[in-house]
């Protein structure tokens, strides 16, 4: 930096202000400032990045002696600080900081990446798996290209079309090899190239194991049968809905409001629902109408009397949404009576679960579902939200026995099927609750740990929390060691290290992890979708050649974007929070917000931030970019001399010290010297005193932290003050002197009065560093353990008066003159009652109230052998 500013200005540099991050601590100033030497400047002073942007809000806002509180929100590209500032005239005083260093915009580019990492190993995977179909490709291809209304872009999409109908099937046409379509004839097929679209992803659906009910499988054994079904349905598609598909990119939920309402008698048919909400994404849900006599109308009079709602739209209905408009998107007439079973149940909800896929009306797109890669476009592209939680084929067909025609072979076969899959899916089930766990999970989890021994509870939950038996690899925590060993040694595990963590096919994926060019390249892309979906509603990342010459494209809307960081997102409003528990103020008597930072331009977070302040209006007035090195360029210009204008004359600037600084007493009780949030520069006193008889030599352990044990805290360093002249215990008089720069560097001073012998020390970078997180970690754990702080100062407390009571009691009792005067069992109880006490106190797990029960038993004792003399 110091040679791009020479270059710039035509002039050497000299001097300089440098801003850090508000939690810096005193170590990463002092290296801080150490660098600026090192590089050959004279700095002249360092203060926070939220502080140097208040400056230059202060300076543009105009001076006014009116008190203002101004919260700094800064949210960059690596680090968020939260500053809030009290500015009155030209004096700039800080109330309060927090912040986070590892929170930014670095780690939403972060969020994106991933996730386009995993849509490439996705889409390649499938690019890879539509050779089997090479044949009725070929076959389908002429057919389309002879149809003059479909640009050559229809085509080619129409071609993809055809090949991820194709993806993920080979696995099971070594069992229907006769009847596969890659052998299928001209005249075997449908009439239509709809239907024949249609029909091959039936084809696919039915043959993913995973992801299906064993009785489809089992009924429609080849794709002959299949093709014999849909000849026999008659069905009619609704207008436009191959044009649709053809077109690149998802159509807007418009679309399906421009289909016809009209619902004919005496029909069967799938229908979809438009549910729309005020200010809310709108829902898809469709669904089958296969009732005997009245057919899908039946479904529609349903839902207009809200009579037999599915109990995914009641639900959205009780969340405030409505249905809009309802259409079909595939008819066919009530079939024959000997042949509504086999429709019903299979064709129907077979041709539901194509266009749950096709339109995409399935309600999580972060769980994968195993239908991703049929989809005719990315998941993350619709412009609506889903109501479904699965596909229809994972339902058991509900016939009677004898509809299907099973053969008692047939029958065995779909029962071993079915509990070797029912396995599978509670392990898959279970593996998502724990990864993305809903409320009902949690407060089952909840319950169970209820009825569980309080005492192992609470050591196993913190063996948890502590990750002590954790396995990183499957993300499991486990109880106990016992348990991590059996787990080390399942199928699961074993799997994951040999194989790698992929449930689809993951040796057809390809993994772009290893190749730092290509992870450049998309994060490159991704900070470029990040920036345009600041301004607009989606965005498209296109990658030529990404990886192994495989390119990459996918739209990605906002609402995918916020969801992807909804937790990051959320996180930041916790240091919004603490700094104004920390400055004691309301939300409400915050007068300005100050955005600060290129992140802070993200609609989200913006109107996270402006919810959170009950709607205020968010300062937006000077450049995010640009703010923090504007004012700590004033601020170098009034330190230097050279800023003499009336706006920076009287500008005072005060800043905090970010976590309480103080020293190790006995007992290792933090004592605070200089409280949290003291302004600086700052100088504090406090007097100590030696704990032992003729003791000449004091250490002073110097800490940071909120916690009364200083074994909780971090230890900035330590000094030794001695000789001292020896004194009975208490008698001594120690002043320890911390003292605070305007840098916020530390150096402690201690002296002992009498003497005036003293030591000191600066604290500098060769000792105990301390990070960002760490520091935040350590305010929180203040808070959340506050109990067991306070119950451990008691009990140190209690301890102390008992080992002087007992001190106290031992010399009347070895006092010839005294002990003379009492009578022989009452001095034999108090000698029983001192080691009952001395036992106590060498018990760890004595508590404050055991301690104080021994001392009032000795004084009691005591008490009445002095009064009986």
């Amino acid at each position: 930096m110091k040679e791009i500013a020479e270059t710039k200005l035509g002039k050497k540099v000299e001097k300089a202000v440098i801003t850090v991050p508000a939690y810096f601590n005193d170590n990463q100033r002092q290296a801080t400032k150490d660098a600026g030497s090192i590089a050959g400047l004279n700095v002249l002073r360092i203060i926070n990045e939220p502080t140097a942007a208040a400056i230059a809000y202060g300076l543009g806002a105009g001076k006014s002696e009116k008190e203002r509180n101004v919260l700094i929100y800064d949210l960059g590209g690596g680090t968020f600080d939260v500053s809030l500032l009290n500015i009155q005239g030209g004096v700039f005083t800080v109330k309060a900081t927090a912040g986070d260093t590892h929170l930014g915009g670095q780690d939403f580019d972060t969020n994106l990446l991933d996730h386009c990492k995993k849509e490439f190993g996705r889409k390649t995977k499938y690019c890879q798996s539509w050779l089997p179909y090479l044949p009725s490709v070929g076959y389908l291809l002429p057919v389309i290209a002879s149809t003059a209304q479909y640009s050559p872009s229809c085509l080619n999409l129409y071609r993809t079309s055809v090949l991820w109908t194709g993806s993920g099937t080979q696995n099971l046409h070594s069992l229907h090899s006769p009847s596969q379509p890659s052998t299928m004839a001209r005249s075997d097929a449908p009439s239509t190239d709809l239907t024949r679209l249609i029909l091959l992803l039936c084809w696919s659906l039915l043959n993913i194991q995973s992801y299906i009910h064993p009785t489809f499988t089992t009924t429609i054994s080849s794709y002959s049968t299949l093709s014999a079904l849909v000849e026999l349905a008659q069905l009619t598609f609704c207008p436009g809905l191959f044009s649709t598909i053809c077109m690149p990119a998802p159509p807007n939920y418009a679309w399906f409001k421009s289909l016809p309402s009209h619902c004919p008698k005496n029909s069967w048919g799938i229908y979809v629902l438009v549910l729309e909400k005020p200010g809310c994404t709108p829902y898809i849900y469709i669904g089958s109408g296969t009732a005997s006599k009245q057919g899908v109308s039946a479904r529609f009079n349903g839902h207009r009397t809200g009579n037999a709602c599915p109990h995914y739209v009641l639900k959205a209905k009780r969340d405030g949404y409505t249905i809009t408009h309802m259409a079909l998107l595939v008819l066919c007439p009530i079939p024959a009576l000997d042949q509504i079973p086999r429709l019903r149940v299979l064709l129907l909800l077979l041709l539901e679960a194509a266009f749950t896929c096709i339109f995409w009306s399935l309600r999580r797109r972060d769980t994968p579902h195993g239908i991703e890669y049929l989809a005719p476009w990315s998941v993350d592209s619709y412009p609506w939200d889903g109501l479904c939680s699965h596909s229809p084929l994972l339902d058991s067909a509900q016939v009677r026995p004898g509809d299907l025609n099973l053969t008692p072979e047939q029958l065995n076969q779909a029962a071993a099927i079915i509990k070797d899959k029912n396995r599978i899916y509670q392990s898959n089930y279970g593996r998502a609750q724990r990864a993305n766990p809903t409320p009902e999970y949690t407060a089952s989890r909840k319950a169970v740990n209820q009825r569980a021994v309080p005492k192992t509870k609470a050591r196993e939950q913190a063996a948890i929390a502590n990750k002590t038996y954790h396995c990183s690899v499957c993300n499991v925590s486990c109880r106990n060691a016992s348990d991590l060993r059996a787990h080390l040694k399942t199928k699961r595990h074993l799997k994951k290290t040999e194989m790698g963590d992929d449930d689809y096919n993951c040796e057809l994926c390809k993994d772009l992890s290893g190749d730092a060019r290509a992870l450049r390249r998309l994060r490159t892309a991704c900070e470029r979708a990040k920036r345009t979906l600041s301004s607009g509603a989606q965005a498209t990342i296109e990658i030529d050649s990404l990886f192994d010459g495989e390119d990459f494209t996918m739209s990605i809307t906002r609402a995918r974007f916020e969801d992807l960081n909804a937790k990051a997102f959320s996180g930041t409003i916790e240091p919004v929070a603490q700094v104004l528990k920390d400055a004691a103020i309301e939300k409400k008597a915050v007068d300005e917000i100050v955005l600060v930072g290129g992140s802070t331009r993200i609609p989200k977070i913006q109107k996270l931030l402006s919810e959170f302040f009950d709607g205020k209006k968010l300062e937006k007035s000077i450049n995010p970019d640009e703010a923090v090195a504007y004012g700590a360029a004033v601020q170098a210009g009034i330190l230097s001399g050279k800023a003499t204008s009336a706006e920076t004359a009287d500008l005072l600037l005060l800043d905090v010290v970010p976590l309480s600084l103080g020293v190790a007493m006995e007992g290792n009780i933090f004592a605070s010297v200089v409280p949290r949030g003291t302004t600086c520069p700052t100088l504090k006193k406090r007097t100590f005193t030696t704990v032992a008889d003729n003791q000449q030599t004091v250490q002073f352990p110097v800490y940071q932290g909120e916690r009364t044990n200083c074994e909780d805290n971090t230890s900035l360093g330590e000094f030794t003050l001695a000789p001292i002249p020896p004194m009975r215990a208490g008698e001594a008089v120690l002043e320890c002197v911390f003292e605070v720069d305007v840098n916020g560097i530390l150096k402690v001073t201690a002296t002992e009065k009498t003497s005036g012998r003293s030591a000191n020390i600066t604290i500098s970078n060769s000792v105990g560093k301390l990070t960002t997180d760490e520091i935040e970690k350590m305010v929180n754990d203040a808070e959340q353990f506050k109990s067991n702080d306070d119950a451990f100062q008691k009990k140190f407390e209690a301890k102390q008066q008992l080992e002087s009571y007992i001190g106290r009691v031992e010399e009347i009792v070895s006092d010839p003159t005294l002990s003379l005067k009492l009578k022989r069992n009452q001095k034999e109880k108090i000698e029983s009652t001192i080691s009952d006490a001395m036992a106590t106190l060498e018990i760890s797990e004595s508590t404050a109230e055991d301690l104080k029960k021994q001392e009032l038993a000795l004084k009691r004792l005591v008490t009445k052998a002095m009064s009986s003399r």
